[in-house]
């Protein structure tokens, strides 16, 4: 996805001012090499590390008020490590920090 760049998503942000944002990412935008066992993969969309570069960009240049992270795994990848590895990642990337239960990491 050539449009997923810090720079494009900066440029449209500088329209907005200080108007709040509400930030919405799904999960299934991702490149799906790098998101094992999404059920809406999208194939090769942006990396972990574009993705990241847009967030960090979105979260410094605009007034965000609130965000929300959606994601559809297979119902057998519901819970694995490796999806909540890439949603506490994200949440990560939008500058919070979450932890998991240790009944769920243990």
């Amino acid at each position: 996805m050539d449009d997923a760049t810090g720079e494009a998503f900066g440029a449209a942000l500088s329209e907005l001012g200080d108007r709040p944002v509400y930030l919405h990412v799904d999960v299934d935008i991702m490149d799906g090499a790098e998101v094992p066992g999404l059920r809406f993969p999208v194939g090769r969309g942006p990396s972990r590390s574009d993705i990241e570069t847009c967030l960090t960009t979105i979260t410094t240049r605009a007034n965000v008020v609130a965000a929300s992270l959606a994601g559809a795994w297979l119902p057998e990848h519901v819970g694995t490590p490796s999806a909540r590895d890439v949603i506490a990642w994200l949440a990560g990337a939008l500058g919070a920090q979450l932890t998991w239960p240790a009944s769920l990491t243990g």
